[in-house]
């Protein structure tokens, strides 16, 4: 019995530091990987003549190189007038929806119904009863949508025209 008992204390030792060296080395936060890239990596393929490049080093003293591509050229077509929708025509889409989002934050709730209102409120439950405190921020008119369609519609026909 003592020599069953003595095996028996051994083992629970032996499988009591297995499982403590496990615990330290997995402890070690610092290094989970470590990449290893297949041959140094080339700038040229990314660098051009019009490209700024900034050595950057951190804190820990990696060495990067930042490549900042020169801003390209932009034609100016203003002179060809917008034939394009219009703002409101592009979210057309949106105002003919009758769904809302909504923003939680911890005591009051946001909620945009596009084309109709911005509302912020805050329920309140007493057993079966809602109290609701609400705030309207915004209304949008029925009538507006196709008022502010005309308007950009006019300003872009005539762009120089002031409003």
């Amino acid at each position: 019995m003592c020599r069953t008992s003595t095996l028996c204390f051994l083992v629970i030792c032996q499988v009591l530091s297995v499982v403590k060296c496990l615990e330290f080395s997995g402890s070690d936060a610092d290094v989970l990987y470590k990449i290893n890239w297949p041959g140094k990596i080339s700038t040229d393929l990314l660098a051009n003549e019009n490209s700024e490049l900034y050595p950057i080093t951190t804190a820990n003293n990696e060495k990067y190189t930042c490549i900042i591509p020169a801003a390209r050229k932009h034609e100016d077509n203003s002179n060809e007038p917008y034939t394009g929708p219009n703002p409101i025509e592009l979210l057309a889409p949106l105002f003919n929806q009758n769904t809302c989002s909504f923003k939680l934050e911890t005591y009051w709730t946001y909620e945009v119904c596009h084309g109709r209102h911005v509302r912020q409120y805050h329920e309140e439950r007493e057993g079966k009863k809602v109290k609701v405190q609400e705030f309207y921020l915004g209304r949008f008119p029925k009538g507006q949508k196709e008022k502010l369609s005309l308007e950009y519609d006019e300003l872009a026909k005539n762009p120089d025209k002031k409003s």
